[in-house]
């Protein structure tokens, strides 16, 4: 998910390191969609084996850009070669960066994934505005499409948006889906934006499905936490942020670092999510420093690097109550209080 872009939380990510310097969420930084590789690009053209010589591409038609002087590096592997010849209305996408950069290879089309590439190009300049919320929106339409590389092309797409618009797409009727191919080895960098779309779901079988799911993860797979405990959040409202601030963030049996992913979730719910929870959150985590000082630092860090200057009196009393022992946290807090002073 992107980072929400404040002069604020940009400083505190140069100082509070790395914890602050991760995606805006749960540790994991998606890879660069189609759609931001192509905004990237002033020459794009569709590409099929050539005539007089089956083993290399020629380009035979420019979507942006030329066909002129045009010369694809690249050479189609044996089993792309063979579905091409045998589908002349497939072709594959090319584009590169600029306008002089090296050709990369982009997406396999068939003519439904052509016909919505069609549709990419022609909203590519609004888009390149600022248009978000159109952007994500068409692509949301296109996660339970029934050409494979369609749906897992509008996944990726999905998971470059920040919470906030995430939670404004139309996602719902997607959990059987999505909980079909959830623990699928093959799709491991996709569970995060999985586990966040079960939680807008809004389907009783995502519960049934993240409260297991979040506790094995507590044991086994932490970098993920921040993915459940919000989706649990979001499925659960302020009744699901009390209990995980009771049953996890107080658990001086977890280590800190661990309980810092789930303070993350409730940084990004306070700052995105519904009014009641962003509310139940924020008193949460007031509780729990009291109860738990030793994660002053982590709230500081995931709650300042998100512009959310809600902690700053409790804050600001564990520092003047010398609560807070550690260097790092120290100063992750004085960096925390001297901004949200500048913001008021």
């Amino acid at each position: 998910m992107q980072a929400r872009r404040l002069i604020a939380p940009v400083i505190l990510s140069t100082v509070l390191g790395p914890a602050a310097l991760a995606c805006a969420f749960h540790n994991y930084a998606p890879g660069e969609g189609l759609i931001d590789r192509l905004l990237a690009s002033e020459h794009i053209v569709l590409v099929r084996p050539d005539p007089d010589d089956a083993g290399r591409y020629i380009a035979v038609e420019a979507l942006e850009g030329g066909l002129a002087d045009v010369v694809i590096p690249a050479v189609p592997d044996p089993e792309t070669r063979a579905r091409l010849l045998a589908n002349p209305d497939h072709a594959v996408l090319f584009a590169r960066e600029e306008s002089y950069g090296p050709w990369a290879e982009l997406a396999y089309l068939g003519p439904e994934f052509r016909a919505v590439i069609g549709t990419v190009m022609a909203r590519l300049p609004q888009w390149e505005l600022g248009d978000d919320l159109g952007r994500y929106a068409m692509f949301a339409g296109l996660i339970g499409h029934v050409d494979p590389a369609i749906a897992e092309a509008a996944l990726r797409e999905v998971d470059q948006a920040d919470y906030g618009v995430l939670r404004q797409l139309p996602l719902a009727g997607n959990a059987e889906m999505i909980l079909a191919a959830i623990d699928d080895p093959a799709g491991d960098d996709l569970r995060p934006i999985r586990i966040l779309l079960l939680g807008l779901s809004g389907d009783d079988r995502a519960a049934d499905y993240l409260r297991p799911a979040f506790t094995r993860a507590l044991m086994t797979d932490g970098a993920i936490l921040g993915a459940y405990a919000t989706a649990l959040m979001e499925l659960g409202g302020p009744d699901a942020a009390d209990t995980i601030a009771r049953e996890v963030l107080l658990d001086a049996k977890l280590p800190v670092e661990t309980r810092e992913l789930v303070v993350e979730a409730f940084a990004l719910q306070s700052q995105s999510g519904a009014m009641e929870t962003g509310q139940a959150v924020r008193a949460a985590i007031d509780s729990v420093l009291v109860q738990a000082p030793e994660l002053a630092g982590a709230v500081a860090r995931q709650f300042g690097m998100r512009g959310d200057f809600s902690q700053n009196e409790r804050l600001a009393g564990m520092m003047n109550e010398k609560r807070v022992t550690a260097i790092a946290d120290m100063l992750a807090v004085g960096q925390y209080v001297m901004f949200a002073q500048e913001e008021n």
